[in-house]
This record gives C-alpha cells, structure tokens and sequence, in this order.
C-alpha cells in the first residue's frame, strides 16, 4: 500500500515511469513485428500483453489520460480487439504464404529460430481446429495451401527427415501395389496423400527446389493425378501465351503495368514462367517457345512498374 499523497510504484518506478517505460517496450515490439497484437502465452510477453489490455479497458471506461491515448495512436495502436485480431491472423497468413513460396512446405517449425512467434501461431491454428474453435473459412484457405493439420516436430532439422520418409514411403506404397493412387479415404494414407498433392502444388507453382524435382523424378513421381490434366495444362499455357504475345504486338513491350487489372492474371503467369526458368525447372519446349517469342525470362533493368497504357475496349475473356 503507497503512503498518502504519493503515486503507487511499479518495481521502484513512478506510474508516469512505468507507461513510459511500457510504451517503449510496445514500440520496440512493433518496430519488431509490425504490429501492436502483444501475445500473452509463450513466447510472447505476458506483461506487455497486460498492459496494452489495460490500455483499452481504460479507453472504454474514459479514464485514459487524452495525451496517452494521442501518443497511442501516434504509432497506430488499435483500440478494437476484434478489429486487432483478424488484421493479426490475415498478417500471419501472408507470412505463411511466403514460407511456403520460400520452402515448397508450410510446416513451420514450432520452435523456428526466425520467428517464435510464427511458429507458436501455426501451432495455434491445429489446436483451435481440433477445439472447434477455427471458423470455416479459415480451414478451407489454409487448406487451399496444404496447410498440415498434424503435429510435426519442432525442430526445423526435422523436416528434411520427414520428406525423405515420406518419399521412401510412397515409393514402398508404388513398388507393393504397382500404382500411385494412394487412398483418400484411408485415414493411414492421409499424411501421404496430403504430402503427394503438396509437392504437386508446388512443383505447378515453382516452389520446388530442384533437388527434390529430381528425387521425385528418380522414383517417377507423377506429377498430374489424372491422364488429361497434362493436356488441360498445356492448353491453358497456351493461352496465357497467347495473351502475352497479344500485349506485345499491341504495346511492343513485355513489361505489363500494375494498373491494368485485367492483366494480373497474365502478369502473374509471367512471373511463375521466369521463377521456373530460375530455379531450372522451366520444360525445354515452354523455354524454346518463350526463348523463340523474345520474351525476358530476367526481370528487365528500370522495369516501368506503372506504365501509364489506354484502357482497352473490352477485357478479355479470362484463360482457363
């Protein structure tokens, strides 16, 4: 209990010391993170966290001082909880998408000496799945990434281990049963099934390294699932090719602008092209087709990101 007349004091500090004192550690753990979402549970910082909640309970019941609410909202400090914690999930689905670019995997470790905090809230998504406390439509775009609902180690040194064994499992699975349908409907082929569609997305995607595209070719690893999807595949690049060279002849350039929002698609396909051709795993007949058209597979220097180009008369039709 503090004497009479006298401010209560926080390990030898005034009050006034102590929210300076707090303020300064917010700011450094947003310079840090980009963000103000302080988590309680480890490895996050259990009094940071309580202090900012008590921030915004002070701020609801108007008993915070004007001037520490303006310092607060000078480095974008969100007072809404709910409002904090979707921008916080949509940020850390971001990162998790380019891990997976980065890896050609989203099983982040646990313990990720990069970032603790990304691994505790990959970990964080298979419990509140399994507490029935992760909406749907979070489910579906994690599962639309492959995300890995089981457990899987912590250590990040692991998981090369584990892609070897899986590939050493399906090919045990091929040379038992002569084909490469594993079961989706077999809770035992689950994690390999998931694994197999895993390295087909990001073989597709470029997220591949080559040295696991020749591993896999090594055991003659199919890469399409149906007989057809080749054919589709082909014909889709065809199209997309197509309305590449459509945009050369019309503007004499490959640099495709930002602003046009109807050329995302084929801006996006170009750069999953030139990702290919850098990682060596571009097919020799697409590489002498682009090679023969005169298209940059190297990103140009003085790239005009913003061309300022006449709208065209009518969008075309979207290639599928």
């Amino acid at each position: 209990m503090s004497k009479k007349g006298k401010k209560p004091m926080w390990g030898g500090l005034s009050q006034d010391a102590h929210w300076e004192q707090m303020l300064a550690a917010l700011v450094r753990f947003q310079q840090r993170h980009g963000h103000c979402q302080v988590p309680k549970s480890p490895p996050g910082e259990p009094a940071l966290a309580r202090w900012v909640a008590g921030q915004r309970k002070l701020k609801r019941a108007g008993d915070l001082r004007p001037d520490r609410q303006q310092r607060l909202e000078a480095i974008g400090f969100p007072w809404e909880v709910r409002q904090t914690r979707i921008a916080h999930w949509e940020r850390r689905y971001a990162q998790l998408l380019r891990f997976r670019r980065r890896h050609g995997h989203s099983c982040v470790p646990a313990e990720w000496r990069k970032d603790r905090w990304f691994g505790a809230w990959v970990v964080k998504q298979r419990r509140h799945k399994r507490a029935g406390r992760l909406s749907a439509e979070r489910i579906r775009r994690l599962d639309e990434i492959g995300f890995v609902w089981e457990a899987i180690p912590k250590r990040e040194a692991d998981h090369e281990v584990i892609w070897t064994a899986r590939l050493a499992a399906l090919a045990a699975f091929h040379d038992q049963r002569g084909h490469w349908g594993v079961p989706t409907n077999r809770p035992e082929f689950h994690g390999l099934r998931v694994w197999m569609d895993n390295q087909r997305i990001s073989y597709q995607r470029g997220w591949l390294s080559a040295e696991r595209i020749r591993r896999l070719n090594e055991i003659g690893f199919p890469w399409f699932s149906k007989p057809m999807r080749q054919a589709r595949l082909d014909a889709r690049w065809n199209q997309w090719l197509e309305r590449l060279v459509a945009f050369h002849r019309e503007h004499g350039h490959w640099c495709i602008p930002i602003a046009r929002r109807d050329l995302w698609g084929v801006s996006i396909w170009l750069r999953h092209q030139r990702n290919y051709y850098r990682l060596g795993t571009l097919p020799e007949d697409r590489l002498r087709r682009l090679q023969e058209l005169g298209v940059p597979l190297q990103v140009p220097k003085g790239y005009p990101p913003r061309l300022k180009l006449k709208e065209p008369s009518s969008v075309p039709a979207k290639a599928s």
